[in-house]
């Protein structure tokens, strides 16, 4: 199943546009890559977060 993608309809206006879109719409690489970097590092904690929480639940 594949998921729909927000249109973006004006990329000043924060309300209309999903702010990742309209941050990933720059052409600076350097941004790019730093936003990237963010948001796999707070996948990354969130999912250790997770299988902490499960080890911890789970009997040895």
């Amino acid at each position: 199943m594949k998921r729909k993608l927000t249109p973006i309809t004006d990329p000043a206006n924060s309300k209309t546009a999903h702010p990742k879109a309209v941050a990933s719409d720059t052409n600076n690489p350097e941004i790019n890559i730093l936003q990237f970097t963010a948001v796999s590092a707070a996948r990354h904690l969130k999912i250790s977060q997770i299988l902490a929480n499960w080890s911890q639940k789970s009997p040895p």
